[in-house]
């Protein structure tokens, strides 16, 4: 087993993780400031920092620039093959962590105690008992120093002779508690002493229970007779009682019997005023259906009269807008015929226009090129400078010609598209209008289906209507309902217990009051509470702004609204059911603020049709489900029908995009001419580059001449007068176009701003007055009438049944109220005889309550009595009354001789008795105890010396040989020193006087542990006689020595060597390689060190770097470290020097 590495982050000079190198698992080295690297390995092993205060963590955490340091951790990894550790794994990390308020050990990262870390380590060969595998400095002052008595303690703590002392002085305790316990039991004696008073106290207390014998049954006696004369009297008065109730019942049994008849008789009442109410409403129903019914036939007579006004007037506008539309259509028939035949001549004349301009386009070219020509000569002076800028020009007008025809080509392409996208919104506007005559088809069907519906809509409004009706009787009979609950309500309450129908009453207060939740009511309640239409329910912010609202409404009473604070919505997370994309959540399709999300449709789901929702709101139950048509399922199972307009819509649109798609045809038309124009521009424009290019090839090579040829000047002469007339053709042909232009825009903006728009305006105007859908209307409204009419006559005779049946009622009603009038009197009559009986009734009670009450005394006191004497039943029976009262005092006054008799004078004795057995045995217990204690003390003393002796001579042994490796030629002895018998006497003596405080051993025969040792001269020397490094040296080899006796897996030395002299210092890292590499018991060492000895010896070197506040660790090699220690030697060389030549 060996340290395999360290891990550290945030503590002390540590600021980020450091992970060190593995080391070695024999001698590792740290130089240059490695003060808290080994710390931090102590700071694990807890040989120090044991118990840590907040201030002294806080003063372990790294202290630097940046954010403060909260935590630190130190982890040893170790290498566990030898399985010395009992882990069941080959490598064991144990971690300390510390914060500001923590403390606490992970082993392989599960928590572990502070006591189970020493134990682990303990199992591994670390002794509590020797702490020797960590030596620093001060230890190895502190040894050098040593006294003899002081070493000769440091034997007994490492031979763990403190477990000795520990359990003697336990024992010495033990024993003078026995001492305690002996004296106690000698009291014993005073035992047999109150023995004896007992016995005396017994004898009196025989005589005193036989007189209290005598008294129990002359009170027992006494007591039976009255209880027997008290019974008698109990059921004499019980008798009188049954016989006054059997009158008090048959008094009420009649009262009873005219109460029931009385609670009919109201019932019928009840119930006939409830009949006679329902049937005045249905009578003021009737009234109010009458007049709604006469107020509907005279507003559809109105109707019918203003429709057949509509048509006559439609039939008129129709005739003059019919006539009027001919000759509008004939006169725009008239101007589409000019505007062709002016759009054909002004295709002409353009065509004509552009050859024109073309022919004067080239014969200016060629002119130019002459007169170019004939300066050639005084512009050049050779025919070789010519050439080359007529390539140059070639090759700029060849790369001009390029680009045109680039963009000819581009245009030529863009026009063919356009070709095709007019071509294609041509079908485009032609699908549509079909598109718009089959939905005018569809319109004009739905509309004869609408007729069909809205018949069947009436006949559906009747129906519901009727259940109105029967819906207010349900209410009426709802409200009779309420009113017999509230009786039964009250029974209920009077057949509980008084304090039982209090409580009840009190905990429904109670949730009324504090609207609470989760309490549901007795039993045999049932609460069914449904929620109505929420949907324009208004949302607010907080219910503060809800209240105010609230008052506003109530103030100008301007109706009633519900409010929703979204300050109190509390929306439950909703599953949705998975049916793919038939359904899905309304909440995803709106669009809404974020603060809204909890209270805008969480629970309705939108649905393809009416199956689906159906299906969805049956397994969710928590969900309400609409159609895309307007169809509504709600969870609680009702459904709802929409409607949609779908034909109007869809013609709308149809009509709508056929003008947007009219309106792109326009535009692409325009662009397409546009293109076209552009195309022929670039077209003339390319020729012309092209007849230059030409010519100038042609001009290549040729001789250079002061003058044109005869040819060049002869067409040069006929080129100029032939130019000026071809622009004054093209100055008459252009006024020509122009005119030509004019009036076709001319007859266009009449055709579209003026003749098309009279003609649109004329369509829509035929199109309103649709008169045939007029006269169906009108046929409605007349089938409506009658309609009206037949029920404008049920409602009249529904309104004469109502009155006959409420005149009925009435007669039967004061009937009932003279019989409800003659069964109170009979009620009160039968009241007041019960009342007389119930006094009678209630005297006797409390006679028999009064005799009840003597009897439960005298019963009591008979129990009080206890037991009795075999013949206290049958002594006193034939006695009187009298003769027992004087017995009973001639007993009292015997048992008042008795007053100072002890009562518990038989228990106590028993109690003594025991007492005085139980102390017997205990005494002998302590008498073989203390035997066994003295035993074992001088067992303990045997076993310490033994342990003193054998640690003693072991140390001693290898102190001879490591003191021999270390200094050649030299000789170390331990000696023991035995003590004085004068002394041993004296402190014996002492330790009789510390009693329990002894923790010497009263046999102590040895006074220290002496050190003897040569250096080679021959001479022993004691430690007074040794210089500093010796007396170093002296030490280390009693460390050495120590280690031997009890070795663990590695140590840690922190600068051993620093005060030994230079030649020693080579032995003792010698030492430390061969320990080290032992092949009976290797062992690893961590050291640290400022001198090249043990250096040299090192397996592995670390140096620890110190910048910014912040440490790190890293393995250097051996040169590096010699020359680091090697420098330092020199600094403090020179420091030294520095101060012994300082005058001050």
């Amino acid at each position: 087993m060996y340290i395999k590495q360290v891990v550290i982050e945030g503590f002390k000079s540590y600021k980020d993780q450091t992970i060190s190198e593995p080391f070695d698992q024999h001698i590792n080295v740290a130089v240059s400031d490695p003060l808290t690297f080994y710390a931090a390995i102590r700071f694990v092993l807890s040989d120090i920092f044991t118990t840590l205060r907040a201030e002294e963590r806080q003063r372990l955490l790294h202290e630097g620039a940046g954010h403060a340091v909260l935590s630190a951790y130190v982890e040893i990894v170790f290498d566990n093959s030898d399985n010395r550790i009992p882990v069941d794994r080959d490598e064991v990390r144990l971690r300390r962590s510390i914060g500001l308020k923590k403390d606490e050990y992970l082993l392989d990262k599960k928590h572990v105690t502070k006591t189970e870390v020493m134990n682990l380590l303990e199992s591994a060969g670390f002794s509590r008992a020797n702490p020797y595998y960590v030596v620093q400095q001060g230890k190895i002052m502190a040894m050098s120093t040593m006294k003899d008595h002081e070493r000769l303690e440091l034997l007994k703590e490492i031979g763990g002779t403190k477990v000795y002392e520990e359990r003697r002085k336990e024992s010495i305790k033990i024993l003078h508690e026995t001492d305690n316990r002996r004296q106690r039991i000698l009291e014993v004696q005073q035992l047999e002493e109150r023995l004896a008073e007992l016995e005396e106290e017994r004898k009196e207390l025989a005589k005193f229970q036989q007189i209290d014998k005598q008294r129990r049954s002359l009170e027992f006696a006494i007591y039976d007779k009255e209880l027997a004369d008290t019974r008698a009297k109990l059921e004499q008065v019980e008798e009188q009682r049954k016989n006054e109730s059997e009158r008090t019942g048959k008094v009420h049994e009649d009262m009873a019997q005219a109460r029931t008849q009385l609670k009919c008789i109201d019932k019928e009442m009840k119930a006939l005023q409830s009949n006679l109410t329902d049937l005045e409403k249905k009578r003021k129903e009737a009234a109010g259906e009458r007049a709604a019914r006469n107020t509907k036939r005279a507003k559809l007579e109105v109707d019918v009269a203003d429709l057949e006004e509509q048509i006559r007037k439609h039939e008129q506008t129709q005739k003059k807008c019919s006539s009027k539309a001919k000759k509008l259509q004939d006169e725009i028939a008239e101007k589409q015929a000019e505007l062709e035949a002016a759009q054909q001549d002004r295709a002409a004349q353009e065509a004509a226009h552009e050859a024109l301009i073309k022919d004067i386009a080239d014969t200016e070219r060629r002119l130019q090129a002459l007169y170019q020509k004939q300066g050639r000569s005084s512009q050049f002076n050779t025919r070789q400078e010519r050439d080359e800028w007529i390539n140059k020009e070639v090759t700029q007008l060849e790369t001009a010609a390029a680009v045109k025809g680039s963009s000819h080509d581009e245009l030529e392409a863009q026009t063919q598209q356009l070709s095709s996208q007019l071509m294609d919104l041509s079908q485009e506007i032609g699908d549509k209008e079909a598109e718009i005559r089959a939905q005018q088809d569809a319109a004009a069907a739905a509309e004869t289906e609408k007729s069909g519906l809205e018949a069947k809509r009436n006949a559906l409004n009747d129906q519901r209507k009727e259940l109105w009706r029967a819906e207010n009787e349900a209410e009426s009979a709802t409200a009779k309902m309420k009113a017999d609950k509230q009786k039964a309500d009250k029974k209920v309450d009077m057949s509980m217990p008084r304090d039982v129908s209090r409580g009840v009453n009190s905990v429904k207060r109670f949730v009324r009051q504090a609207n609470m939740r989760g309490v549901h009511g007795t039993l045999i309640e049932l609460i069914d509470v449904s929620a109505g239409n929420q949907l324009f329910h208004i949302l607010v912010d907080t219910d503060d702004i809800a209240a105010r609202l609230s008052a506003m409404l109530k103030k100008e009473k301007a109706g009633r609204v519900t409010f929703i604070p979204l300050n109190q919505v509390r929306a439950q997370n909703v599953n949705y059911p998975n049916v793919g994309d038939d359904a899905l959540p309304l909440v995803k399709k709106l669009k809404f603020e974020a603060r809204y999300k909890d209270a805008v449709f969480g629970k309705v789901m939108v649905c393809r049709d009416l199956e689906t929702a159906t299906r969805v709101a049956r397994e969710s139950s928590h969900l309400n489900c609409v159609t895309i048509k307007g169809d509504q399922v709600s969870k609680k199972g009702t459904m709802t029908g929409g409607y949609l307009d779908l034909s109007r819509e869809t013609l709308r649109q149809a009509r709508n995009d056929l003008t947007v798609l009219k309106k792109r045809e326009a535009e692409a038309r325009k662009t397409l001419e546009q293109k076209e124009k552009r195309l022929l521009d670039i077209a003339a424009s390319v020729e012309g580059l092209r007849s230059r290019v030409a010519e100038l090839k042609a001009e290549l090579g040729t001789e250079m001449l002061a003058q044109l040829s005869a040819a060049e000047r002869k067409e040069l002469a006929t080129l100029a007068p032939q130019l000026t007339q071809l622009q004054e053709k093209k100055a008459e042909m252009s006024e020509g176009l122009l005119e030509v232009v004019e009036k076709a825009t001319e007859l266009e903006t009449l055709l579209n701003d003026n003749l098309l728009r009279q003609q649109q305006e004329l369509d829509q105007t035929l199109s309103s007055a649709d008169v045939e859908a007029d006269r169906k209307a009108l046929e409605k409204l007349q089938e409506q009438a009658v309609e009206a009419q037949q029920e404008l006559e049920e409602a009249a005779e529904k309104e004469r049944e109502a009155a006959a049946a409420l005149e009925t009622d009435e007669k039967e009603l004061q009937k009932l109220r003279a019989e409800q009038e003659r069964l109170k009197e009979v009620v009160e009559k039968d009241s007041q005889e019960a009342q007389d009986e119930s006094r009678k009734v209630e005297s006797l009670l409390s006679k028999r309550a009064a005799l009840g009450q003597k009897r439960g005394d005298l019963e009591r006191k008979i129990r009080e009595l206890g037991s009795l004497p075999a013949d206290a039943f049958d002594k006193f029976r034939d006695t009187t009354l009298k003769d027992l009262m004087r017995l009973l005092q001639k007993a009292q006054n015997q048992l008042k001789k008795y007053g100072h008799v002890n009562r518990k004078a038989l228990d106590q004795y028993a109690a003594f008795t025991d007492q005085r057995a139980e102390l017997a045995r205990r005494q002998e217990e302590n008498a073989r105890g203390e035997a066994k204690i003295k035993q074992l003390i001088d067992t303990l003393d045997l076993r310490k010396d033994e342990a003193i002796e054998r640690t003693f001579k072991g140390v001693a042994k290898n102190f001879r040989e490591i003191f021999a490796e270390l200094v050649p030629g030299g000789r170390g002895e331990l000696v023991m020193q035995k003590r004085l018998r004068v002394e041993a006497a004296a402190e014996a003596a002492e330790d009789d006087e510390d009693g329990a405080e002894g923790g010497h051993n009263v046999s102590e025969k040895y006074s220290g542990v002496k050190v003897k040792v040569s250096f080679g001269s021959g001479e022993n020397l004691v430690m007074k006689q040794l210089s500093g490094g010796q007396k170093t040296l002296v030490a280390l080899a009693l460390i050495f020595a120590i280690q031997r006796c009890d070795p663990a897996p590695f140590y840690l030395f922190d600068e051993i060597d620093a005060a030994l002299d230079p030649q020693y210092r080579t032995t003792v890292a010698r030492m430390l390689g061969r320990q080290a590499h032992d092949s009976a018991n290797p062992a690893q060492f961590i050291v640290t060190t400022f001198h090249p000895q043990i250096i040299g010896e090192a397996d592995k070197i670390y140096g620890v770097s110190h910048a910014n506040r912040i440490s790190r660790v890293d393995v250097v090699s051996r040169e590096d470290a010699l020359e680091f220690v090697q420098t330092n030697l020199q600094d403090h060389g020179r420091a030294a020097g520095a101060e012994n030549t300082d005058p001050n």
